[in-house]
């Protein structure tokens, strides 16, 4: 009987005739020529034409499913790098998608029928597909800063999704627009957007409400958010929240004990907040464990923020700068560009506290330079670049100043992804 040649078989032979290209990098990933993919589309059959783009859809959606349980554990920067390799093909499910709901849209107003014809096929809703891709892609969005792109999908499949009401993706879409929102300091529309996500999401379990939750009380915690958010947003409120999902929701118990990790940093940063050093210290290390246990390394990366922030004010400068740089570290493997910028703000406010001006000038440079490339609102923290700069000012003179803040400025995202700190 004969043998049917696997895919790989394929691929070998069409490199062979120069027809694709294997790409750089450990994956095993072919490229092609434009001209070549526009011919071998235009000899597909009506059949062919109308399913492949399904067909994409369908094998993304489930390829996204499981990256993004694989972004909360050991896996997580693999998973990124596949995210940000493949960011292209999940882009054009997610036009393929909105694509189609803009012609059927189009057509309802002409009062055509927009659905092709496939034989044997039910016309899935892509509106609901869209939306179920861009709910599991924004942590990706959000850790890679790719929040417009990321708030534009979102929204667009929110609002071609309203007739379906309270659905946990719709829920869970709303959170993540609200964070990427905040993240580019647009607190007015993370608001609107985090409420709505709230109330759906009370009826949904405690994991998605606490979740929510959490995201109110990260807005609650910008130094220059003026917004109400609900009492509730408080530290004590999610972690009973993740407990109560964790004993009544076992499909989500590890990503609700996981979760913990956010309300343990907030008790910590409320002690901290109170001059309680030894009690908040306590708290960040809990929320270290948590995410030790998972390997989530994004997650470690904020306690370690603060561990260090406490070892500097104790005037234990070398504990304080081997966690910030683990956390650097960490963030760089995740290349978490605006966690980067934490890292080196922090950073800058270790040689402050060491009287090392000039490395200390470099630093806030380099912070508010990596802060802009990512689009980030920068408006929180002038004041603070300020209180810790001015003194190096005065003592440099505005020359020597000057000339240590553009060194630090001008490097690029590639050069901060490979930074090392000075010793």
């Amino acid at each position: 009987m004969a043998v049917e040649p696997l895919a790989g078989d394929y691929l070998q032979e069409l490199e062979k005739q120069f027809l694709v290209i294997k790409a750089k990098g450990p994956a095993r990933r072919f490229l092609m020529l434009e001209t070549l993919r526009e011919y071998g589309a235009a000899n597909l059959s009506v059949t062919e034409q109308a399913t492949l783009p399904a067909r994409h859809l369908e094998h993304f959606l489930g390829w996204a499913n499981r990256a993004r349980s694989g972004l909360s554990g050991a896996g997580q920067s693999r998973w990124l790098g596949r995210l940000d390799r493949d960011h292209d093909n999940l882009r054009a499910a997610l036009r393929w998608c909105a694509a189609y709901e803009a012609r059927k849209e189009h057509s309802a107003r002409r009062g055509e029928d927009a659905t092709p014809r496939q034989p044997d096929r039910a016309e899935p809703d892509r509106a609901e597909l869209g939306l179920r891709l861009a709910e599991r892609l924004w942590e990706f969005w959000n850790l890679h800063a790719h929040w417009s792109e990321g708030r534009q999908w979102l929204k667009l499949f929110l609002d071609r999704t309203q007739a379906q009401g309270t659905t946990h993706d719709r829920a869970s879409a709303y959170n993540g627009a609200g964070v990427l929102a905040i993240q580019q300091g647009d607190y007015a529309a993370a608001r609107r957007d985090l409420l709505i996500g709230l109330e759906m999401a009370r009826s949904l379990g405690p994991k998605l409400e606490g979740d929510v939750l959490g995201s109110l009380g990260y807005l609650a915690s910008k130094p220059d958010n003026t917004l109400d958010v609900p009492q509730e947003a408080r530290a004590e409120v999610i972690l009973a929240k993740y407990r109560q999902a964790m004993r009544d929701q076992p499909e989500q118990a590890r990503a609700a004990e996981l979760a913990t990790f956010w309300p343990l940093l907030g008790l910590g940063k409320r002690e901290l907040d109170l001059g309680n050093r030894s009690a908040a210290g306590s708290f960040f290390k809990q929320s270290l464990a948590v995410c030790e246990k998972f390997g989530d390394k994004q997650g470690m990366s904020h306690p370690l923020t603060f561990l260090a922030q406490i070892a500097c004010d104790q005037g234990n400068f070398d504990a304080a700068r081997d966690y910030l740089v683990r956390g650097l570290r960490l963030r760089q493997e995740l290349k978490d560009v605006a966690g980067i910028a934490v890292c080196l703000e922090q950073l800058g406010r270790l040689a402050h506290d060491q009287q090392h001006w000039e490395q200390c000038v470099r630093l806030y440079g380099m912070a508010w330079a990596v802060r802009v490339l990512t689009g980030a609102s920068v408006s929180e923290r002038l004041r603070e670049y300020q209180r810790q700069t001015d003194p190096a000012e005065a003592r440099l003179g505005a020359a020597g100043f000057l000339f240590q803040w553009q060194e630090g400025s001008s490097v690029t995202r590639e050069q901060a992804l490979v930074f090392t700190p000075e010793t």
